[in-house]
């Protein structure tokens, strides 16, 4: 990893590790609107360069629902969403990081089918990540299972099946099984 990658990562590592202030007052509609200004002037509209401090905090710093009517704000003005502002800003790991930590707040089980998904992509399995993920998110696995059929037409159970085998198989249906046992 480069000097300049570990740097943009550990500012988002920061961001998200700082305490949230209480928020039922100073989260409204008019600083969503401010906040969605300041992300655009963080990202796209910086004529050099990009703010990634800003960005990260914006995200980081915000509660799902407020940094939901960011992305409305966000989207009601430059007529993209943030996670494709993202896109367009950053590269690398750095994207993935932002990407994966903005997806956790707007949308997590559609994040986490989609991280599920992506350890078995491409040859070979990414059976850490595989079993990381599955352990690391079980008390939500039953929505992620609901969100993962509904987007690849095939449950986790049926993605493990494919992509493992023997004991390691096994040991990973059982963590379904516990989580849902239905599946």
């Amino acid at each position: 990893m480069t000097l300049n990658t570990i740097r943009k990562l550990t500012r988002l590592v920061r961001q998200f590790t700082q305490l949230q202030k209480d928020s039922a007052p100073y989260h409204n509609t008019t600083k969503a609107d401010e906040d969605a200004e300041a992300y655009y002037e963080a990202g796209q509209g910086k004529r050099f360069g990009t703010d990634e401090s800003t960005i990260f905090e914006i995200i980081c710093k915000s509660p799902p629902k407020y940094l939901q009517m960011v992305d409305d704000a966000y989207v009601s003005k430059y007529n993209v969403n943030l996670e494709k502002a993202l896109e367009k800003e950053l590269r690398g790991k750095t994207e993935k990081a932002a990407i994966f930590t903005l997806g956790m707040k707007l949308h997590p089980y559609e994040t986490i089918a989609a991280h599920i998904k992506s350890t078995c992509a491409g040859i070979g399995t990414d059976e850490i990540g595989l079993s990381c993920a599955i352990l690391r998110y079980q008390h939500v696995l039953p929505r992620v299972m609901i969100e993962h059929s509904n987007l690849y037409g095939k449950t986790i159970g049926d993605r493990i099946t494919d992509e493992t085998s023997g004991d390691y198989r096994d040991l990973l249906m059982e963590m379904v099984r516990v989580a849902w046992p239905d599946a």
